[in-house]
């Protein structure tokens, strides 16, 4: 799978459920769904987001260990998707200090944890 060609799919709420299946990992699966419910917006909403914000906000270190990665397997856009989903997953499980994730009343973009 091309990642430019996921991410834009990902607006397209089949074409999400389809590659989210296809990454063999239902848990992972029920976790995103679940997660994107919480928050009020599609799978692909959540997973177009979640790689937003991996891409814009992980260390310099992080991406290179993905890049790294990317460059060993015949499916790079799985590995960016799993890394960048896993991260927002991990970050919506940490209660954050302000306390405004969960009602909306944090300004922070989610830039602590």
């Amino acid at each position: 799978m091309q990642l430019g060609d996921v991410i834009a799919g990902l607006a397209d709420e089949v074409f999400a459920n389809e590659t989210l299946l296809a990454m063999g990992d239902l848990a992972l699966a029920a976790r995103i769904a679940d997660a994107a419910a919480a928050e009020g917006v599609s799978r692909g909403e959540f997973v177009a987001s979640a790689v937003g914000r991996f891409t814009a906000g992980c260390s310099e270190e992080e991406w290179l260990t993905v890049l790294g990665q990317m460059r060993r397997v015949a499916d790079p856009g799985e590995i960016l998707l799993r890394r960048a989903v896993t991260a927002a997953l991990d970050h919506a499980d940490t209660p954050s200090p302000c306390g405004g994730h969960d009602n909306g009343g944090c300004r922070c973009g989610g830039q602590h944890g």
